[in-house]
């Protein structure tokens, strides 16, 4: 494709997409039911996730579902935002960082009506450890299931197998799940992931309408009267209603005709000049530490070559990238770490883009033996159509140096089920960056430890023992400077090693309907409080 044709948007896609319905199925069923309750409902066009299980997903949609229908022990509040108590009400800890002593807010309630207790805790927090996926690969290397014990009604023990610098950043990640509710679903030790799949366990200021949700199509939530925390208002939003738009053109046709009143955060940059003009719109610019990059098979012949790696990050156009399709509304990041962040070295350089070095790593690669003339497969995001950007430019500029490469799709949870294997991942994907606890090692020791290894996160199969003995060291000493040099080297090592793609960081864009007011963006992934709106007209 020739780069003209990529950065020419169809005029005849905008038009096919406004044919397209957008609904799903019973979806104007329940709007009208909604409405028809007397409750003006707020139509949420952010995506869902594959389950509503808040523990065996880690990734931007369900912070949304998991800020909403649970409560954690702490959560992310202030600018810029830092981890506070939430359901702990006093937290101390011994002076080598091991043990952690947490008193638990008494007169919590379920959406069940029963009281939320330190046993509810102690499940919820042994539950997450015992799962594969999703979020306890974070927690295991520091954590096992019997240093958590309750040590009263509303008091629990964390005893850690050494210290972890970034714990309580982690704490919002754990939802606290009513264990009495979950023990009566469980079918085979399945933990109710089943059951949970699709209902809540939650305390949070919203419930799930039983029946309501239909994997990464529609949830509709409702308001849970009396809930602990109270409203900040006098007018909470009684009904969600939760309706993705998996297409680009369509998402946008949606939300200017108010049939959604937000999109995901992800609006393309051509497309920012048309919210800002659109009646009743307003395009939000949400900060983030976002980072975006294309994960690369460490582990798969012909990219487990070093030298074809560096061919594949020589290769890349960044500046034509960044520039081109993203508009100038990013920066180039050159390595795997925000470059706003302490623990990236401001002196890296990284990639450029450059052909002949790229030839120059391949003919290596192939005189080392790797099958540099096998095709290889690039898996593009439906839906977000930056990533089939990002790989046509990929695969325009590996045609120029004699690498083929063919662009596949899939949805973002098919994606994400693909890298739970190292068999079925794809050879290179697009994957951003997102904040899920704000420290170093929510990007570097995420993506490339060996704990990662099964996870989207660990999704390039690296495997380095001397990569994980930095971040091992960094996430178990409390020295902030020492911490810092480990991250820096960690960061020079993964560039050293081409591990990944890394391209750049940058805003999160989202339109919104202008009747949705006190809208303020999630500190973490798409984690709005929902408490926090209210509706006009």
């Amino acid at each position: 494709m020739r780069r003209r044709d990529l950065l020419r948007y169809s005029a005849t896609a905008g038009a096919l997409g406004a044919l397209a319905p957008i609904g799903m199925p019973g979806f104007a069923v329940r709007d009208a039911q909604a409405q028809g309750a007397g409750a003006a409902a707020l139509r949420w066009g952010g995506n869902l996730s594959r389950t509503l299980d808040p523990h065996t997903v880690y990734d931007v949609p369900s912070a949304f579902t998991r800020v909403n229908l649970y409560d954690c022990l702490y959560e992310y509040a202030g600018n810029p935002p830092e981890p506070k108590p939430l359901l702990a009400t006093e937290t101390r800890s011994s002076a080598d960082g091991k043990t952690h002593d947490f008193t638990i807010r008494a007169g919590v309630k379920f959406h069940d009506g029963s009281e939320l207790t330190a046993e509810d805790v102690v499940y919820s927090f042994r539950r997450m450890l015992a799962l594969p996926q999703g979020v306890g690969p974070a927690f295991r290397p520091f954590m096992k299931a019997e240093g958590v014990t309750a040590t009263g009604r509303h008091s629990v023990r964390m005893e850690l197998q050494f210290p972890y610098a970034p714990f309580f950043a982690c704490l919002p990640m754990v939802a606290i799940m009513n264990k009495r509710l979950m023990e009566a679903n469980t079918v085979n030790n399945d933990w109710a992931a089943a059951w949970v799949a699709g209902n809540d366990a939650g305390s949070g200021p919203y419930k799930v309408v039983p029946g309501s949700f239909r994997p990464l199509d529609s949830l509709d939530m409702e308001a849970v009267d009396g809930y602990w925390r109270g409203w900040p208002h006098s007018r909470p939003i009684r009904q969600v209603l939760c309706r993705p738009v998996r297409d680009d053109a369509t998402r946008l046709l949606a939300v200017e005709k108010g049939d959604i009143d937000s999109t995901h955060s992800y609006i393309r940059p051509d497309q920012h000049e048309r919210v800002r003009r659109a009646p009743g719109l307003r395009l939000v610019e949400e900060p983030q530490l976002r980072t975006y990059l294309l994960r690369v098979h460490n582990g798969r012949d012909p990219m487990n070559n070093l030298d074809f790696r560096k061919a594949l990050s020589y290769a890349f156009p960044y500046e034509l990238f960044i520039q081109r399709v993203l508009r100038g509304t990013a920066v180039r990041s050159p390595g795997p770490l925000p470059v706003s962040l302490w623990g990236h070295p401001r002196d890296l350089q990284g990639y450029k883009h450059d052909l002949d070095a790229a030839r120059r790593h391949l003919d290596a690669a192939r005189r080392a033996g790797a099958n540099v003339t096998r095709e290889i497969t690039f898996t593009a995001l439906v839906g977000f159509d930056e990533t089939e950007q990002a790989a046509q430019l990929l695969q325009s500029e590996l045609r120029k140096i004699g690498v083929t490469m063919r662009i596949a799709k899939a949805v973002w949870a098919n994606a994400v089920q693909m890298t739970q294997r190292e068999e079925t991942s794809p050879d290179i994907w697009s994957h951003w960056g997102s904040t899920y606890y704000i420290d170093p090692d929510n990007w570097v020791g995420q993506f490339y430890s060996k704990a990662a290894l099964g996870t989207q996160r660990g999704s390039s199969w690296y495997r380095d023992d001397e990569t994980d003995g930095m971040l091992a060291a960094a996430r178990a000493t409390l020295d902030r400077a020492e911490r810092q040099r480990l991250y820096e080297a960690a960061s020079r090592r993964l560039v050293d090693q081409a591990v990944d793609v890394w391209i750049y960081n940058g805003m999160a864009y989202r339109a919104v309907r202008e009747r949705v007011k006190g809208y303020r963006p999630g500190a973490v992934g798409d984690g709005l409080d929902l408490r926090e709106l209210w509706l006009e007209g």
